[in-house]
């Protein structure tokens, strides 16, 4: 989905706190975003995607973003902080540009939704600090 530079994407964006660095980011197309904010908020007019669709969606990426930055804190036994989501439209290069300047570097992508997948988490961790990341992930 990331990939294809022709899509309008919806894409949520937090940024992750020491001890890791770098943002996590919720994509979805356009497509799903609508009917996700259709499914948190059905009284919303169909096609279009308002302020208060945009607000759920908005929290809906807190959520999976917050689950994720737990479960990686869990695994690391390290407490983990982020900072408050922030939402944005456009092709890929201009969510990534908006969201995470100058990102470069790994980037690891899960799909994800249910029952059918329907969106993009995305992680970009700091460059710097990948070498501590890969070592405190490790299975002992």
């Amino acid at each position: 989905m990331v990939g294809r530079p022709d899509l309008e994407l919806v894409a949520i964006a937090m940024d992750l706190q020491e001890p890791l660095g770098g943002r996590l980011l919720l994509l979805l197309t356009a497509d799903e975003a609508e009917q996700v904010a259709q499914r948190l908020v059905p009284e919303a007019a169909a096609g279009s995607l308002d302020t208060v669709g945009e607000s759920a969606l908005t929290e809906m990426g807190n959520i999976a973003g917050s689950s994720f930055v737990s479960a990686l804190a869990e695994r690391i036994r390290a407490r983990l902080l982020h900072g408050v989501p922030r939402l944005t439209r456009g092709r890929a290069r201009a969510c990534l540009d908006a969201l995470a300047p100058g990102a470069v570097g790994p980037a690891l992508g899960v799909r994800f939704g249910w029952p059918d997948p329907v969106g993009t988490l995305l992680l970009l961790p700091d460059p710097e600090r990948l070498d501590d990341l890969a070592r405190i992930l490790e299975i002992p």
